[in-house]
């Protein structure tokens, strides 16, 4: 392996153990209920917060499985909680930097990307707060993926095995969020149109790469949705349906909530997005040639990008209209590197070498309020083109 993305990924990883050694300790409430949920689990057999009153009042049954296999290893409590996040933390760290190696960045630019992303203090603050933030993160970079290593969900022969898989991880998201279960499979339409699924190539029909995706989410959710039912008589946490019915459009309401966030995202993320700016103007002043917009939107790596794009705008309007919770505080910057494109740029515009010409998509959370009127939750996608 190269010296430079070993660097930077050391680089990376300190900084996440030494926002572990500064937050150990911190916990939130929602922590102690997940924490509970897991000793009743074990020590009694039921999904409970009360001992012999099943309900369903957690919003991740994924995290408190992970955190009853720990307690059954032997950790304390909190220290499982901890663990957890933290282990779920390095895995963020690890996908995201095996996606910028994939992306061909220069060593130097990737490690500045990685640390940015890395760095964030939503990021390092909810990897070690017991909460299933960290591996929230993980799972949705894990659906994007795709793009990245393939150019997105294939089309020919034994695609559907891919599709399969591909369905799991969903299920396994929307065993971590509620919400997941809504935003997650929007994503397929786009990385089946990125993989070449509308060309109609010799290979697996649509429909049974589709029915493929489906069957994967359904080995996940379908045993959790049939117990949900039969146990608790609903499909979604009652503190889901307690807090969308809270939630408002009104653009008075929304709008003071947006600003309140934007004060607090502008105090805890101002460098980092200062530092995403200048690499925008950067990239802009070095790209300022013409286009070959026919060469550009020929091959696979403009769908990609585009479906990239396409991606976290649907899901950021998704979760602008709906229920999203404070835990799952933002998505890990999605760093887009139109490699192939600007070389074909190069050649058909007579250039030499080849220039860099990213987008850097951040996913944020706009931090939920709580008042006398209710609660009041917006979500936003900030788009920082270079």
């Amino acid at each position: 392996m190269p010296r430079g993305p070993l660097l930077s990924l050391l680089l990376a990883a300190a900084v996440l153990a030494a926002a572990g050694f500064f937050l150990r300790g911190y916990t939130t409430d929602d922590t102690f209920i997940h924490l509970r949920y897991a000793e009743n689990l074990l020590e009694r057999g039921e999904f409970s917060f009360n001992p012999g009153e099943r309900s369903y009042g957690a919003t991740s049954p994924l995290w408190i499985f992970g955190l009853a296999l720990l307690l059954t290893l032997g950790a304390p409590p909190l220290l499982a909680a901890w663990l957890l996040g933290a282990l779920c933390g390095l895995l963020v760290v690890l996908l995201f930097w095996s996606m910028l190696r994939r992306l061909d960045l220069p060593a130097a630019w990737g490690t500045v990307v990685l640390l940015l992303a890395v760095g964030d203090v939503w990021f390092l603050r909810w990897s070690f707060s017991g909460m299933e933030t960290p591996l929230a993160t993980a799972l949705l970079v894990v659906l994007v993926w795709p793009l990245i290593h393939r150019g997105g969900l294939p089309a020919g022969p034994g695609a559907w095995r891919l599709h399969l898989a591909w369905g799991v991880a969903a299920g396994l998201a929307a065993l971590t969020r509620p919400e997941f279960m809504v935003i997650v499979p929007l994503a397929w339409p786009w990385l089946t149109w990125a993989g070449g699924g509308g060309s109609r190539p010799a290979g697996t029909p649509l429909i049974a790469r589709l029915g493929a995706a489906v069957a994967g989410w359904l080995v996940v959710m379908g045993p959790w949705l049939a117990y949900a039912w039969s146990a608790f008589g609903r499909l979604t946490p009652g503190t889901a349906s307690a807090k969308s019915a809270a939630a408002t459009l009104d653009p008075m309401v929304v709008g003071g909530y947006l600003w309140q966030s934007a004060k607090v995202l502008g105090l805890t993320q101002g460098v980092m997005w200062l530092a995403l700016a200048v690499l925008a103007a950067v990239l802009f002043i070095r790209n300022r040639g013409p286009v070959q917009g026919e060469a550009a939107a020929a091959g696979p790596e403009f769908r990609r990008d585009v479906a990239l794009v396409g991606i976290a705008m649907t899901w950021a309007a998704v979760l602008m209209g709906g229920y999203a919770a404070k835990q799952v505080c933002k998505c890990v910057a999605e760093l887009q590197y139109i490699s192939c494109n600007t070389h074909r740029h190069a050649r058909h515009s007579g250039g030499g070498n080849c220039n860099i010409e990213g987008d850097i998509y951040k996913l944020d959370r706009f931090y939920a309020q709580v008042n006398d009127g209710g609660l009041a939750v917006c979500h936003g996608c900030t788009l920082l083109k270079g």
